[in-house]
């Protein structure tokens, strides 16, 4: 089929009909980002329908029609439950469901995250799961080794790695499809103007280079590691350097934090924005030593921006990121490590050089091309179908 974008539906084409499954669509979040910007441009193209099926939405600019699975939200186990059996109810007449959470029934499953499994144990490091973890690692288990299921698609190198240590046997289905960017992610924003707008803002001079954390969790995303790397590079004698921290979190566990070790004066906790894009363009360099995290979509982001990412190794998007734009922290970083890496980026022809790398590597994921390698998916399957279903007696 081609791959051609609506318009004037052609006669011979028979549109493959698409169920989305996903909990939030168009919402606050990594994962809501990239359903909501896939499927929107999924959605124009001539030979592809688009149902969603959520428990909560935003509605976008594409044809596009939405569908209300209803969860029961307490006791907690069973709101994964209700919505796992609202969409194996609700999405049985589509010729493929595309699953962006732990379902029953699916086609292909973007999966954002990791075996739950091995999510409760490795990461959370809990000696006794609680009745909702069973549920959804049941669920998981349940939707992904069913027959029905053809392609799985982990978002990072790191969650592909977990996938095939919880099911080895279905390695062949497993293709890794990262998050993307629009193209025009900054276009709205004149790069001068919000520089100078947000760094009077906070109180930050225009010769003080401004390092950039982004995160929803604090904890989880490592501000420890990075406020006391900051410590360590001030008590070296190194100037010059503001941290911005913009996100929800514990701020005042992390205000106290700065403070008791000495750098309050360098930090500004500018709390969650609506519009991240004028941090970015305001900021130098970008940190992110997440404990983990499946891919991480603000490195990106940060790195469309030109700003040289720091991150750690268990960060998905360290798939992206080389020498040549940024750095991948080894396990275990230790503030005099990331110290270093912040005296080294200092030198402005260093930052500026891996900026303009970053920026490169960054083009090479725009949403536009993954929505066809995605089209393209639901032609093989959709195909692969058909051809079973024409070899059955």
């Amino acid at each position: 089929m081609d791959a051609r974008r609506k318009g004037k539906a052609s006669e011979n084409i028979k549109p493959i009909r698409v169920a989305v499954v996903v909990p939030k669509y168009g919402l606050i979040g990594g994962a809501e980002n990239f359903v909501f910007q896939l499927t929107e441009r999924l959605a124009s193209f001539e030979d592809i329908t688009i149902d969603v099926f959520a428990n909560k939405w935003r509605k976008g600019d594409a044809l596009i029609r939405f569908h209300k699975i209803r969860t029961i939200p307490f006791p907690r186990f069973l709101e994964p439950l209700s919505f796992a059996l609202g969409a194996y109810f609700q999405t049985g007449k589509f010729d493929l469901i595309h699953s962006h959470d732990r379902v029953f029934a699916m086609d292909i499953f973007t999966f954002h995250g990791i075996p739950h499994t091995i999510w409760v144990n490795d990461v959370q490091h809990r000696r006794f799961p609680r009745l909702v973890d069973f549920m959804i690692a049941w669920i998981e288990r349940a939707g992904i080794t069913r027959n029905r299921l053809k392609k799985i698609l982990p978002v990072s190198s790191i969650a592909a790695r977990a996938l095939k240590r919880c099911y080895p046997s279905l390695e062949t289905k497993i293709d890794i499809m990262p998050p993307g960017i629009a193209g025009d992610f900054f276009q709205a924003y004149d790069r001068p103007r919000e520089r100078e707008k947000i760094r009077q803002q906070y109180e930050v001079l225009p010769q003080e280079t401004v390092l950039l954390f982004v995160g929803m969790n604090f904890e989880i995303k490592n501000l420890d590691l990075v406020l006391e790397s900051l410590a360590v590079f001030f008590n070296r004698g190194g100037r010059n350097l503001k941290l911005m921290v913009v996100g929800k979190g514990n701020e005042k566990k992390y205000r106290k934090k700065a403070k008791t070790i000495g750098i309050e004066h360098l930090v500004r906790f500018c709390g969650p924005a609506q519009a991240v894009q004028p941090f970015y363009l305001a900021a130098d360099l970008f940190i992110m030593p997440s404990f983990y995290d499946t891919f991480g979509m603000v490195v990106l982001e940060a790195m469309l921006a030109g700003l040289p990412p720091v991150i750690s190794a268990t960060v998905g998007a360290k798939d992206l990121v080389d020498d040549t734009c940024g750095f991948v922290l080894p396990d275990a970083a230790c503030p005099e490590l990331v110290a270093n890496i912040f005296e080294r980026l200092q030198e402005v022809h260093i930052r500026q050089a891996l900026g303009r790398n970053a920026v490169k590597k960054a083009n090479d994921y725009f949403w536009d091309a993954l929505a066809q390698r995605m089209a393209d998916n639901y032609r093989s399957v959709f195909l692969m179908k058909q051809q079973k279903r024409e070899q059955m007696p």
